[in-house]
Parts: structure tokens; C-alpha cells; sequence
């Protein structure tokens, strides 16, 4: 009648922000709103003890909530997207920052209404983001951040609230994405642009 047993809590922003949960770690990402920080917190999945926070200022007013994205954890590293539109690179065992990437300032990507809602794709070696602005997808290096291949973007689309999408169809392997107004598919091998699909959207796209 009392429901499950609470093991522990922990106090987070308001938002939409999931967990990625590895190797009895729980990252997040949260914004103290006190001293107006965007951060990334390690918690104990025993005890719900911060293991590292790392973080910035960052003013981020409410809208509809704060936090928004899923770190993606890989072996090493954690990766980031604030909301925004900075992506960052974390060692999972202590936060140290490794890499970072401005996509307003590198790729000319727009802060979408409500903020950046997409999570990273993790795939192989290899980091991806659909960043809009100068390009549709761009595959990073994991360990460097060195880009890898981009997507050009003919149609100068925005980025969305969508996350990419992996999928093998007629056997080729590729990423999709639902811009503002089509559904695209990419190549994996060198983000070349193979299909897209007109689909309009009045107001946000986000599955």
C-alpha cells in the first residue's frame, strides 16, 4: 500500500532530462539554478551519492522546464548537450573535460524553441549529432572530437528536438532524421545525404 521502497533521492531542475545509467553510475544532465550552471553529475546508483559535478555558467530561464537531453556514455567518455547547443566531452570516472564544441559558433546551428532536445548517438568509434546551420549530421571522433564527415545541408534546416536514428534499410546502413519539414535518411559510411521525404511540422519535432 505504501509502494516500493525509496533507496535514496536527490534534488534535480525541473525538466524533461532521462538518466543513462553504466557500470553503477547514473549521469545526468542538471542546472543549479542558484548559481545559474549548466552541469553533468555522476550519482551512485547505490546510494544516490554525487560521485563528480562538472558545470558552467550558463543563464538558462525556465521554459517549459530546463533540462532537456540523455547523456550518451560511451567507454570513456560522457557526452554532453546543453541546452544551448554546446556539446561536451567528459571522462566518466573523474568529469574532467576532454573536448568541447560551440555548434553556434562552429557549425552556425540555431537554439531550437524550447531549447536543444536531441541526445547523442553513440555509434562505433564515432559521436553524432544532427547540428543544422552549416550542416545536417556531423560524425565526430569519440576520443578527439575530430570530425569525422558531414552532412551537407542544401536546405539550411535548423536543428530539431529529434535525435538520430540508426537503421540498416535494403542493407545499407544509415542514420535518420526528421527536420522541420522532411525525413531524411544519411549514409553511416560518409554522411552522404541517400533519401529524404517531404513531412511538415507546425511546431516542434521531437520523436
Amino acid at each position: 500500500a505504501g509502494g516500493p521502497k525509496v533507496l535514496w533521492k536527490t534534488t534535480v531542475a525541473e525538466g524533461y532530462a532521462g538518466v543513462a545509467i553504466k557500470d553503477g553510475t547514473l549521469y545526468l544532465n542538471d542546472y543549479d539554478t542558484a548559481k545559474k550552471e549548466h552541469l553533468v553529475r555522476a550519482i551512485s546508483l547505490a546510494d544516490g551519492k554525487d560521485l563528480w559535478r562538472w558545470g558552467y555558467p550558463v543563464e538558462i530561464r525556465p521554459s517549459h522546464g530546463i533540462t532537456r537531453t540523455v547523456p550518451a556514455v560511451g567507454q570513456k567518455l560522457v557526452f554532453s548537450l546543453d541546452p544551448k547547443c554546446r556539446f561536451h566531452a567528459l571522462d566518466a570516472k573523474s568529469g574532467k573535460l576532454v573536448w568541447q564544441k560551440n555548434l553556434i559558433q562552429e557549425y552556425k546551428s540555431t537554439i531550437p524553441g524550447w531549447y536543444a532536445g536531441q541526445n547523442p548517438l553513440l555509434d562505433g568509434d564515432r559521436v553524432l549529432l544532427a547540428t543544422g546551420g552549416d550542416a545536417l549530421v556531423v560524425a565526430f571522433d569519440q576520443a578527439t572530437g575530430k570530425e569525422i564527415w558531414r552532412t551537407p545541408n542544401a536546405g539550411k534546416d535548423v536543428m530539431s528536438h529529434v535525435s538520430l536514428m540508426p537503421a540498416t534499410i535494403d542493407g545499407v546502413k544509415q542514420y535518420l532524421y526528421l527536420t522541420m519539414n522532411k525525413v531524411v535518411g544519411v549514409a553511416a559510411a560518409d554522411g552522404q545525404l541517400l533519401w529524404s521525404i517531404p513531412f511538415a511540422i507546425k511546431m516542434a519535432a521531437c520523436p
